[in-house]
């Protein structure tokens, strides 16, 4: 189960994995949510596509839910099939709405009992009502970011004047 699913790359590894591993190939079944429906298809698509050319079954799915409406039911568990939820970057947005809602979805995550948990969230509230704080946060968190990548790269790489070229002002518009 993946909540959103802003591309597929992250499941290739997985995928060719899974389909390398000795024996018979186990089935995989990819459960995305979110609102993004005809995106999440594509996607789907072309993941099945390539499990077919590994010899994997692939079954995707799409729950068009926001997250705040998600229910238990809405995710088919197949008993005794592992189930592992993986939450890139979606569970902020949750936040934003209300601390209600984020209990809700953690509430059902809980209840569904994965045995593996994909979570990845910034370490930043930029999700405040106040506009100063969340600017102090963003300029804490990015100065964080820029301080690491001036440590491990030299001054002059290329992707790291891309990245702040094109990333930082997209995300800074959403403070």
């Amino acid at each position: 189960m993946t909540l959103g699913l802003p591309h597929g790359q992250q499941w290739h590894s997985l995928i060719r994995s899974l389909a390398k591993r000795p024996g018979p190939s186990p089935c995989l079944r990819i459960t995305a949510i979110g609102l993004c429906i005809d995106k999440f298809r594509v996607i789907g698509d072309e993941l099945e596509t390539y499990a077919i050319e590994l010899g994997l079954n692939l079954e995707f799915s799409v729950v068009e839910s926001n997250l705040e409406n998600l229910k238990p039911e809405d995710i088919k568990v197949v008993p005794g099939e592992v189930l592992v939820v993986n939450s890139i970057l979606q569970l902020h947005c949750v936040v934003k709405e209300s601390r209600g809602a984020l209990n809700s979805v953690l509430q059902i995550i809980h209840e569904l009992s994965p045995k593996v948990l994909v979570l990845v969230e910034q370490d930043s509230s930029h999700n405040g009502p106040f506009f100063l704080g969340r600017f102090m946060e963003a300029l804490h968190y990015y100065s964080a970011i820029f301080d690491s990548l001036d440590a491990m790269l030299p001054n002059t790489t290329q992707d790291v004047q891309r990245w702040s070229n094109s990333t930082l002002p997209r995300k800074s518009r959403t403070l």
